[in-house]
């Protein structure tokens, strides 16, 4: 008879522990259960008859300020301190399933989350002129624009040469914005002299004997329209047909075998 109360106290006691495991236990009722203990002893009412023990009903247990004597004269009290409980233990010890958190935390969390979905700021534009790929900012480019360059021209000896016919070794021919200049080197001694003609303006250089010279093509320029050869009795003439007539020229014998002609 002992053995089946004992059994039948330890059974309400842990379906009374299964309940509040499936419900939990908030802040506030912690604070209610570390309080005075209630001590006393719990008295069970006798076994039900052998008949109805195939669906036995689970009494309700009451806590007594006295212990009830069994009928058999042994207590049939059973030692409450097992419901017990401390008042220094934290209330997140006592509950099974632990509190809910606080409203603190989740607002701070939520704003963490707002956080981290905002658009991140535009980036403010780099002062040095670089952008984020590295590649520099293209320079300024000088306002003071170059010189053109001179217009240069170079030939080499004919291939073949006409009876009684000396040949000029090289020619070169520099044209600049303001200025131009032509130079012969003969194959033997080479003396000449120029001279300016009008309408149209020219410039004209005659070489002493006869000379094969090979003369390139003239570029397009603001000076001379053209270069030709000819012989006038027994000189050979260069012409420089001119854009427009030149403030000045002369012919300078470079060494025995070369001439310029400077024109300006």
């Amino acid at each position: 008879m002992k053995t089946t109360r004992a059994m039948l106290v330890i059974g309400v006691l842990m379906l009374v522990l299964a309940v509040v495991v499936a419900q939990g236990l908030r802040p506030e009722e912690t604070a209610a259960i570390s309080g005075p203990v209630v001590s006393g002893a719990v008295s069970l009412p006798p076994p039900p008859p052998a008949s109805s023990m195939a669906a036995p009903q689970v009494p309700v247990a009451s806590v007594s300020s006295t212990p009830s004597a069994s009928p058999g004269g042994a207590p049939a009290s059973l030692d409450a301190g097992a419901l017990k409980m401390d008042s220094t233990t934290p209330a997140s010890q006592v509950a099974s399933a632990g509190p809910s958190e606080p409203a603190d935390q989740e607002a701070v969390r939520e704003a963490e989350n707002e956080k981290s979905d905002a658009p991140a700021p535009p980036v403010p534009p780099d002062p040095s002129g670089t952008e984020e790929t590295g590649h520099k900012a293209p320079a300024p480019q000088n306002k003071q624009s170059k010189a053109p360059e001179k217009l240069v021209v170079t030939t080499s000896a004919p291939k073949t040469l006409a009876t009684g016919h000396k040949a000029i070794s090289r020619t070169r021919l520099e044209i600049g914005p303001r200025s131009a200049m032509f130079r012969l080197t003969g194959a033997t001694a080479l003396k000449g002299k120029a001279f300016a003609l009008k309408e149209p303006d020219r410039i004209v250089v005659d070489l002493d004997g006869f000379w094969g010279v090979n003369l390139g093509r003239t570029p397009n320029n603001a000076l001379i329209k053209s270069v030709r050869a000819g012989t006038q009795e027994a000189n050979t003439r260069l012409v420089f047909d001119l854009h427009k007539a030149m403030q000045s020229f002369k012919l300078v014998q470079v060494d025995s075998k070369t001439l310029e002609l400077q024109m300006r």
